[in-house]
């Protein structure tokens, strides 16, 4: 029976629970209802009245600063409007706190919505996602607030607990507690030692201290289970799962969590720039660099003939130890790039400036198709999640847990700017001192991250020849692994100019001896990953007819040899999770921002951007005040019929395997307020045309220049929030549906740089080249 329509009484009745008139109030306001009514107000009163310990922390869900008050033990974090509505609760309830005012003032927070962090939209359709620091567990968690006790090196403290899963928890201790993150901890929850009669439950359990966070009044402690008997994870599962809808369950931090776990996928595969990770400053360590499937060319680069990767190629160590301290100009990390018969010649604008020689630098390099712009930018690193280096070999770890900043190598083109001219038959003398200096070099690791292996059946490893016929050509090569529908092949020199998708026609000659039923010749297959570094191709079997020769045959071997094959599993794979801790270390840096583009009615929408830590500078032409990014207003990007236009047709022409194209927008804005923001299309603008546009803007208002990197993307990655999916669709199915049909409906993501100081200097060199009387100032 539903006691809404009894909300009224129970109102008047709340106050006097306590009061000794009770019965008679209560039964002059209940006279006219039945027996069965009666009773379930009077249990509602009763409940509405029990003492509440659960803690009411809106800093992770509200835009609106939250301040902490402490009260009867508790440390609430609220802001104004929760604030109101639980002192005026409290007395209500003669001062005691209760589940009638923790209901309070949940309930008034639902029915007066503020901007919610987990999905905030802007005024003008847009969410914006917010990542947030969350430690990941696996396997489903609950909201689980009741009194602890906790022992660690011989020292007893008493807390909270905030959540528990089979193999974590989350909890909260005072704020002047020692803890040693290096020490097991020992938690033993009173709700649980009531329920259960397994003496490890009352004892204790141990857990390894996973992260600390120091929050104003209390210390948040993250916790790994160590060595938990099956016994206690049975009950802990068993537990939450016959409980979890006693406590309150909020599904929007599962709903947060799949969105930005598959948009940062799609994000992260396909960055253009090079992440190298720097490990000391004094003198110069780079372990690692991490490859993406769009950031190959720039490697290539910075590769020697053996496939090494070495920075200091291009970039002397004195530049490098400029950029990672952070005392450098955007000009001595701005350079011009080139190469003049396999000669590299690099230079920067500082440099340039400073000799004079700028467009004459620039004029005579960019006749050459490997002209191109590079920069670089280092970002210091704050703290590491050093416990998600578990499972790691030692040395890895020490290395990890050294990394003190990521330096970043882009890449600039500017093609509308580089028209084929007649070459330059004699080099001018002073173009040797940019050669790249030889210098020692530093030894840095490939760590590979981008590529999902889509072969749904078991891979094995296995070394067998092959010859790959592509072309007019045939070429001999290894396979690396095996499955039933495709291979890793290791070639003996890159096959040019084979690209993704492309059909190949594979033979297995040691293969084809071992059967007489199948015929292992010039079987097609479709390249699914392309790897110049390794010169490494991965292949699925193209059906024909819905056949295939090879998948039959390698289907009997592996029946007939299962328990010999070594079978290869990717979850404990150190390169991958050593990739996974690297591209975590690269989120946290950016300066850019992802967003994802959807079509509905034949019309592009900007659906969702991504703050990967705090809101960039290439945002603050978009907010209408300085710091309200509540307001944050993004729609001036596509509202140019010109963008739209073209962004459509570009993509309509593209294949989610394809590399990521640009559209370059020049944003003017109003210094007051940020407001009065305007967008131009610069694509289809000639040179002067551009030149005069920017100088007008210039001398209006404030001028950003911003690109626009855009690729379509491919079928959602289901598989990697399947357990979200899970746990969202056991508690609200239609939260599910609704998040499985927006990723699908995700088109293209969009990147949004900051161009401005290069695209102008580029521009003036492009005017005085001209010599034409406008120039826009740099």
């Amino acid at each position: 029976m539903s006691l809404e329509k009894y909300h009224q009484i129970l109102v008047q009745l709340v106050p006097f629970a306590k009061h000794r008139e009770y019965e008679s109030i209560f039964d002059r306001l209940t006279a006219h209802l039945d027996r069965s009514a009666r009773f379930l107000i009077k249990m509602e009163v009763s409940r509405l009245w029990r003492p509440c310990i659960r803690v009411i922390d809106l800093r992770n869900k509200l835009h609106e600063t939250c301040i902490n008050y402490q009260y009867q033990g508790l440390v609430h974090y609220l802001d104004q409007q929760a604030l109101d509505t639980f002192n005026k609760y409290i007395k209500l309830y003669n001062g005691s706190y209760t589940l009638g005012v923790y209901e309070a003032v949940i309930n008034n927070i639902k029915q007066n919505p503020r901007q919610a962090i987990a999905d905030v939209t802007t005024n003008d359709g847009i969410n914006i996602l917010k990542i947030c620091d969350n430690s990941k567990r696996s396997e489903e968690r609950m909201n689980y607030a009741v009194k602890i006790d906790c022992w660690q090196n011989q020292q007893h403290i008493s807390g909270i607990s905030s959540d528990i899963s089979v193999n974590g928890a989350k909890i909260k201790l005072p704020l002047n507690t020692k803890i040693d993150p290096n020490q097991l901890i020992y938690v033993k929850f009173f709700d649980l030692e009531y329920q259960y009669i397994e003496e490890e439950l009352k004892k204790g359990l141990s857990y390894e201290v996973v992260d600390i966070e120091q929050g104003t009044n209390a210390l948040m402690l993250r916790l790994q289970s160590h060595q938990h008997s099956d016994k206690v994870a049975d009950v802990l599962r068993d537990f939450i799962r016959r409980f979890k809808f006693r406590y309150k369950v909020d599904t929007a931090y599962a709903l947060q969590q799949a969105k930005e776990e598959i948009l940062i996928d799609h994000y992260v595969t396909r960055i253009s720039h090079l992440p190298f990770f720097v490990n000391n400053t004094d003198h110069l360590e780079l372990p690692f660099v991490l490859r993406t499937r769009d950031n190959l060319p720039l490697l290539k680069l910075l590769s020697d003939d053996l496939q090494q990767v070495h920075i200091e190629h291009l970039f002397d160590q004195e530049t490098l130890m400029l950029c990672i301290n952070q005392n450098a100009t955007k000009e001595q990390l701005s350079f011009y790039y080139f190469t003049d018969h396999q000669q590299p010649y690099i230079a920067s604008i500082a440099e340039l400036n400073q000799q004079g020689i700028l467009s004459e630098f620039y004029e005579y390099g960019r006749q050459f198709d490997s002209f191109m712009a590079l920069t670089l930018e280092a970002r210091p690193l704050a703290d590491l999640d050093n416990a998600s280096t578990d499972k790691l070999p030692p040395l890895i770890q020490s290395q990890i847990s050294n990394i003190k900043a990521v330096l970043n190598v882009t890449c600039h083109h500017f093609k509308e700017y580089q028209p084929l001219a007649t070459l330059h038959h004699h080099k001018p003398q002073w173009l040797e001192q940019f050669k790249p200096s030889s210098a020692p070099l530093i030894t840095t690791k490939v760590i590979e991250y981008g590529f999902n292996e889509r072969r749904k059946g078991s891979r094995f490893k296995l070394e067998s020849q092959v010859i790959v016929d592509y072309g007019k050509n045939k070429h001999k090569a290894l396979t690396v692994d095996f499955s039933t529908r495709g291979f890793k092949i290791k070639l003996a020199k890159p096959i040019e100019p084979i690209s993704l998708g492309s059909t190949v026609y594979l033979s297995f000659p040691q293969m084809n001896k071992l059967t007489n039923k199948y015929a292992l010749v010039e079987l097609p297959y479709s390249v699914v990953n392309l790897d110049s570094i390794d010169k490494t191709i991965s292949v699925k079997s193209k059906m024909i007819d819905n056949q295939h020769i090879g998948n039959d045959f390698f289907e009997a071997l592996i029946a007939q040899n299962f328990h010999h094959l070594h079978r290869l599993g990717e979850k404990n794979d150190n390169n991958q999770k050593l990739s996974y801790l690297l591209m975590n270390l690269v989120k946290s840096t950016l300066d850019k921002v992802p967003g994802f583009i959807i079509k509905e009615n034949q019309l592009l929408k900007l659906d969702t951007i991504v703050i990967l830590n705090q809101p960039p500078s290439v945002l603050l032409p978009f907010f209408t005040t300085a710091t309200d990014d509540a307001s944050l207003n993004l729609e001036v990007i596509l509202s140019s019929n010109l963008i739209h236009t073209h962004l459509l047709e570009k993509l309509r022409a593209m294949k989610d395997t394809q590399a990521m194209d640009f559209i370059d927008i020049a944003i003017s804005h109003q210094s007051q307020a940020h407001k009065g923001v305007q967008a131009y299309f610069l694509g289809n603008l000639k040179l002067y045309q551009k030149a005069n546009l920017l100088l007008k803007l210039k001398s209006l208002s404030q001028i950003k220049i911003i690109r626009l990197h855009f690729c379509r993307i491919g079928k959602p990655n289901i598989k990697l929030i399947a357990d979200l999916l899970h746990y969202i669709g056991r508690h609200a199915q239609h939260k599910r549906n609704r998040l499985e049909k927006q990723l699908w409906k995700n088109l293209a993501m969009v990147e949004i740089s900051d161009i401005t100081s290069l695209y102008l200097y580029n521009l003036k060199l492009e005017v005085l080249l001209a010599k034409q009387p406008s120039i826009v100032p740099s």
